[in-house]
């Protein structure tokens, strides 16, 4: 069965593919869900498609197939299981540039038993995905054709929705620099400095970097971001901010680090 789960409310529209082999055009089957039967739809010799009639209630049923006109039972006996509709409670990074690639972590209700599930992002499935709990679940993002573009994250099985709430993803583009002010500071103090540009967005994931050395950043316009931390590498360092604290921007923006300073005497 494609898939060999689905979701216990009505309001979808579920069908299965049973797949097998001899299946004749010519004769009409029926698809027997537990204790109910549906009209089956011959796609090939090696494939029927079959509605599943709602259920109320979470269950593991047999799944069967026969004739309609002898009711001769198809050899074959398998297992659908109705589970409650996945929920979804948030996204992490929600960000990211066209160029796609990055794992963001979906949080929700999630069996970690159900196979075949994976993301998709409108109507564009992910490349890979795996629940790696029963509250997590990782995806990975594909690229987009527009720079800026909002589109939702939702759960599917064999192209079925099954889950109850769809998030939002945003397509952005990666935060282009234009100067910072200062542009130095001492080794190991605490430092704050003021990021130009444009394409700053307010996340929980902004982040600056200098060399290899991240600080926190404080989102103040969409021009303007503020870093601020402690750095421990001296010499002439590179500015780097993200969005997503996984795609940073490309940048000849240049920050020096000088050596701690040292008075003998006066």
């Amino acid at each position: 069965l494609l898939p060999s789960f689905g979701p216990i409310a009505d309001a979808f529209d579920v069908h299965v593919q049973v797949v097998g082999d001899g299946f004749s055009r010519s004769k009409a089957y029926q698809c027997h869900v537990g204790e109910k039967k549906t009209a089956a739809r011959w796609i090939s010799s090696e494939m029927l498609s079959c509605p599943l009639p709602p259920r109320n209630k979470p269950a593991k049923v047999p799944f069967l197939v026969t004739t309609g006109s002898d009711g001769f039972f198809v050899p074959g006996l398998l297992s659908f299981l109705y589970s409650q509709p996945l929920a979804l409670w948030r996204v992490e990074p929600s960000i990211g540039s066209k160029d796609g690639g990055i794992i963001v972590t979906v949080f929700g209700a999630f069996n970690a038993d159900m196979r075949d599930l994976s993301c998709a992002l409108g109507s564009r499935r992910t490349d890979f995905s795996k629940v790696i709990s029963s509250s997590q679940f990782l995806c990975k993002i594909p690229p987009w054709t527009n720079d800026m573009e909002q589109t939702t994250i939702h759960l599917v099985a064999n192209d079925i929705p099954i889950s109850t709430t769809n998030l939002t993803f945003q397509y952005s583009p990666k935060p282009h620099l234009s100067f910072a002010n200062p542009s130095a500071a001492v080794v190991g103090s605490s430092v704050l400095f003021t990021v130009h540009g444009k394409h700053f967005a307010f996340t929980n994931s902004l982040l600056c970097k200098v060399g290899e050395e991240r600080l926190t950043a404080i989102w103040y316009r969409d021009d303007e971001v503020i870093c601020n931390g402690s750095l421990y590498a001296t010499g002439n360092q590179t500015i780097s901010v993200s969005n997503n604290a996984l795609e940073f921007s490309g940048s000849n923006l240049n920050f020096f680090v000088y050596s701690e300073m040292k008075i003998s005497h006066i």
